[in-house]
């Protein structure tokens, strides 16, 4: 998408699930597919967490955003209206990660806590991601998270 086109065109390196995973038959198994999200996520130097409603149940998002917290600064990049983090919706949607990934170390409540606290900090709004005329302005801003030499800036929500 457009993201991933301008962090290009900044010569600033990116991966992203599930395009530029192994294919399929090379992760036969959770453990394999766990074994190479946890590589990409070690080895990278930020960790851009786009965040939408469609996180809240998604276990591996989950898995990932944990595992990074502890390695790397994690920028959020709002996309989307959260449902209330107090709200039935929220809570729903964050139990549904014990049936995506029922085996995981993920735990439901941390993670809705360590969300709630990026949703309440700092975080990148662009929401109105799918119109390039009012992200584009937006996305030089973002710029100099993502490079090495700037570690005390704070986004602008």
């Amino acid at each position: 998408g457009y993201l991933r086109e301008w962090l290009t065109w900044h010569d600033v390196p990116s991966w992203f699930a599930p395009q530029d995973m192994r294919p399929e038959e090379f992760q036969s198994t959770e453990v394999e597919l766990e074994r190479d999200l946890y590589t990409y996520v070690d080895e990278a130097e930020r960790f851009l967490l786009v965040i939408s409603p469609n996180i809240l149940p998604s276990g591996w998002v989950g898995k990932e955003f944990q595992r990074a917290r502890h390695r790397a600064p994690v920028i959020p990049i709002l996309i989307d209206t959260m449902p209330h983090p107090d709200s039935v919706e929220w809570r729903a949607l964050i139990a549904k990660t014990v049936d995506e990934v029922p085996y995981s170390q993920l735990n439901p409540d941390e993670y809705s806590d360590e969300l709630k606290r990026l949703l309440v900090g700092y975080f990148f709004d662009f929401r109105n991601w799918h119109e390039p005329s009012v992200l584009a302005p937006a996305l030089p801003a973002l710029l100099p998270f993502l490079t090495r030499t700037t570690q005390a800036a704070k986004p602008v929500s």
